[in-house]
């Protein structure tokens, strides 16, 4: 079984590296269309913050969720939402903006730490003894639950406004000034330095991109080093 077990952990690697591929392609692909369509992504980044908070709400009258944790998470997206209004610019020097890192951070610790603790009750909200005086047995959320709260409720937003960081190398002025009388009034060497800092998603890609080109030339694998080849 021993060629067999190689085989396995090769398939799990290159599994692994194919979907962080996959993953990092679906990125730069919504980037890129955020980039060409400002107003319509703002638009569904606030509806989207308005679904959250809805949907928290449900969470705490229906399914017994934490008040306390749902008003914080609540409280965390309208803290997103007002860095929309200067997008797809985002300024990193703003109380807003570093408010806003540190409830992402707070707002998934939180939650994690209820999932791993919390267990849900088998029967309806309020029900926890049956008719002979047994407890009734809980279960601890499954890991779709988990997944799906997770990433709807929690990470949609911040995500959201990450891959929006690269929209503005190419956005026009005019596509925020009609959202924004605050971004009206900057004139264009105060915007410089915001665009300047917003490229932290596209300069990654590049150095991520460069990395892999070097890598690949230094194992002959290159498709420029064997096109300088041919013409030797």
């Amino acid at each position: 079984m021993l060629i067999l077990n190689c085989l396995s952990y090769l398939g799990v690697i290159l599994g692994f590296v194919g979907l962080t591929l996959s993953i990092a392609s679906a990125l730069y692909y919504v980037s890129e269309f955020i980039e060409e369509h400002t107003k319509l992504a703002k638009a569904f980044l606030t509806r989207l913050v308005y679904f959250i908070m809805g949907t928290l709400i449900l969470l705490a009258l229906l399914d017994g969720f934490p008040f306390w944790l749902c008003a914080f998470s609540i409280f965390s997206n309208y803290v997103y939402k007002l860095n929309f209004d200067t997008f797809p610019f985002f300024s990193f020097r703003r109380l807003r903006f570093l408010l806003a890192c540190a409830l992402i951070i707070t707002n998934h610790l939180l939650w994690v730490r209820f999932f791993q603790t919390h267990e849900f009750p088998g029967r309806p909200r309020g029900v926890t003894y049956d008719f002979l005086g047994q407890r009734v047995a809980t279960y601890r959320a499954t890991f779709s639950q988990v997944a799906s709260f997770m990433g709807i409720c929690v990470w949609s937003v911040p995500i959201g406004i990450f891959v929006s960081f690269t929209a503005a190398d190419n956005a026009l002025p005019t596509t925020i000034a009609a959202d924004s009388s605050e971004s009206s009034s900057y004139p264009d060497s105060s915007n410089r330095p915001q665009v300047r800092a917003s490229n932290v998603l596209r300069q990654m890609y590049k150095k991520v991109g460069a990395y892999i080109e070097r890598s690949l030339a230094a194992l002959g694998l290159s498709d420029q080093m064997g096109a300088n080849e041919r013409f030797v």
